[in-house]
């Protein structure tokens, strides 16, 4: 699944309030871990864009953690509600799995796209 896509079932699926909380309790549990150069926990306050910009922090938190090898000393997270949880169909799994592929080709072309220009100008 794509961060875009990530983003999409998290902001489409939870309430402001439960991403509010959950964006809590993961930078004060990140914030235990006493890294120097953890992301700046910032309460948001606008209306408009509120969900899209906390499910903004909570995944750049995600993977500043995972760059930094630090996801494993989080606590194990669990949901008190299974019906919390957003289910994704097979066939938008098949969906999401297509669309990162076509994600990585294009990177792949916009690598090779640069690298010849460069070869080109020198």
């Amino acid at each position: 699944m794509t961060r875009l896509q990530l983003k999409s079932v998290l902001s489409g699926f939870y309430s402001e309030d439960e991403l509010a909380y959950a964006k809590d309790v993961l930078f004060g549990d990140a914030g235990r871990l006493n890294l120097t150069d953890l992301p700046s926990y910032v309460k948001r306050t606008s209306k408009g864009d509120k969900v899209k910009l906390i499910v903004n922090d909570i995944l750049d938190l995600c993977t500043f953690l995972d760059e930094k090898h630090q996801l494993y000393n989080l606590p194990t997270y669990v949901a008190p509600n299974v019906d919390r949880i957003p289910k994704v169909k097979l066939e938008d799994m098949e969906l999401f799995c297509a669309a990162k592929k076509m994600e990585d080709i294009d990177v792949r072309l916009d690598l090779g796209v640069d690298s010849r220009s460069r070869l080109e100008s020198t």
